[in-house]
Parts: structure tokens; C-alpha cells; sequence
């Protein structure tokens, strides 16, 4: 969903300026990474031109490409820490002014995976309101889902829509275990 989505959603204008501004920083870690893997593209041809020129001249220029590897590595790196810190903070932010509902796990759904990827997981959940209405959230899942059917958990969701199935974020567990 896109950041101005999430920032429409949000209630308090303390709530819009965060996802704002973790939606900035994700942005920016993006970019950031893309930089990198442009300047390890460049460095390889470099890499291949310098092995070319070093064959040629005889000459060992090997200490330039430490640094000619190095920083699109770092910038890479550095991009993709902010990308994922920004990614997690702005999904927190985006449901700080959400209800709090403890539900129950009626399902788990597990995505196929090829090769040694892990397998990732959708919680089905549903919870009763106040007002007997039943609503059914779907909660991604990335950590082992072995026994969770059938245990209470907290989460967050903006609507009372019951049939919004991705207006879902993990909140923690339920202390009613």
C-alpha cells in the first residue's frame, strides 16, 4: 500500500507525520541501495578494465579496487538497513491509533517455497467485539507457526469492517495463554 494510503488512514496528525516520515526514510534507504548495486555495476566493468590495463602496463593497481568494491557494498548495506528499518517503523506507525483486539488463531495457511527459502505463514484470526460482531483478520507470518491454532493473540487492525482481511498487525501475544 502505498505511503499516502497509510497516512490517510491515520487519525492524529502526530500518527500522518511519523508514517511520513518513516515512509521518507524507507524511500530513502531504497535509493540508497539502488546507488549501490548501480556502483557494483560499475565496478566490475572497472574491476574488468583495471585487470585489462594492469595486464598491459604491468603494473598492480589492486589497492583501488578495495575501495572501488567497498563503498557500493557499504551503500548497499547501509540502504538496505534503512529500507528495513523504515519499512518496520512505518507499519508500527501506521497502526498506533488502532483498536486493540485479542482474537484466537483459527487457521494457519503456508505458502509453498522452492529450493532452502523458509516458508512463510498467514494467521487467519477472528475476534468477537463488544457489540457480537465477529471479524476475520489475515496476519502475515514469518516465524514458525507449528501449534498456534487455537492461541490467543493481540493485534491491531484500523476498521471494523469484519470482513477486512489485511487490516492486521501483530501486537504480541495474549496474556490469556
Amino acid at each position: 500500500m502505498p505511503a499516502d494510503e497509510w497516512i490517510a488512514r491515520a487519525e492524529t496528525s502526530g500518527t500522518r507525520a511519523r508514517v511520513r516520515r518513516w515512509a521518507r526514510v524507507e524511500t530513502v534507504g531504497v535509493l540508497v541501495a539502488n546507488v549501490g548495486v548501480a556502483g557494483l555495476v560499475l565496478a566490475l566493468l572497472a574491476s574488468l578494465a583495471g585487470i585489462v590495463c594492469d595486464t598491459v602496463t604491468r603494473r598492480d593497481q589492486a589497492g583501488v579496487l578495495w575501495w572501488l568494491w567497498g563503498v557500493p557494498l557499504g551503500l548497499l548495506v547501509v540502504g538496505l538497513i534503512l529500507s528495513g528499518i523504515g519499512n518496520a517503523k512505518r507499519l508500527a506507525a501506521s497502526y498506533a491509533d488502532a483498536h486493540v483486539t485479542v482474537g484466537r488463531i483459527d487457521e494457519v495457511i503456508t505458502h509453498p517455497v522452492s529450493g532452502d527459502d523458509f516458508p512463510t505463514y498467514d494467521l487467519v484470526v477472528s475476534a468477537e467485539l463488544p457489540d457480537s460482531v465477529l471479524i476475520r483478520r489475515r496476519l502475515e507470518w514469518t516465524h514458525s507457526a507449528f501449534g498456534l491454532v487455537g492461541r490467543p493473540i493481540r493485534f491491531r487492525h484500523r476498521t471494523l469492517d469484519p470482513d477486512d482481511l489485511r487490516d492486521a498487525h501483530f501486537d504480541g501475544w495474549s496474556d490469556e495463554s
